[in-house]
């Protein structure tokens, strides 16, 4: 995820950061490819070592995340943005 984000000097700091605009596209069109149930099934930070992940994972109101698991992170921007 760092890697598809604007150019962060922490983000370089930690080698995480893209090397080349080339690869930050690439990054930002894979990302945008990636459903909201892979990225709910694989957090950037484990549950057991983040707060912000535990409460964003024990506050999803399920019901509603069921319905739209299957959307891209495209699709949620695209619906954002009506």
């Amino acid at each position: 995820m760092a890697k598809a984000g604007e150019h962060k000097s922490g983000d370089v700091l930690v080698g995480v950061a893209a090397v080349s605009d080339i690869e930050r596209i690439a990054a930002k069109d894979v990302l945008a490819g990636m459903t909201l149930k892979e990225l709910y099934e694989n957090p950037a930070a484990p549950y057991e070592e983040d707060e912000v992940t535990r409460i964003n994972i024990d506050g999803l109101n399920r019901k509603i995340f069921g319905e739209i698991a299957g959307w891209t992170v495209s699709d949620l921007r695209e619906w954002l943005f009506l």
